[in-house]
């Protein structure tokens, strides 16, 4: 972890960026940040739900790139 916050203060970008996890990076289009922003007002067991859908989708490969 102290790696990525030296790697982070040296680049000027947030742990966030460095790991492309960011949903409000420029690189996101708007649909992802709006989902994004959609699941941050869903309850834990809902976003369970929703993280164990897209689990399952990225193993069996039917998720749209």
């Amino acid at each position: 972890m102290e790696l990525l916050i030296k790697l982070a203060e040296l680049f000027q970008v947030g742990i966030a960026d460095l790991v492309g996890e960011n949903p409000q990076g420029e690189q996101e289009s708007g649909e992802i940040v709006a989902m994004y922003r959609g699941l941050k007002q869903l309850g834990e067991r809902d976003r369970k739900i929703v993280q164990a859908m897209i689990q399952r989708m990225n193993q069996t490969g039917d998720a749209d790139s």
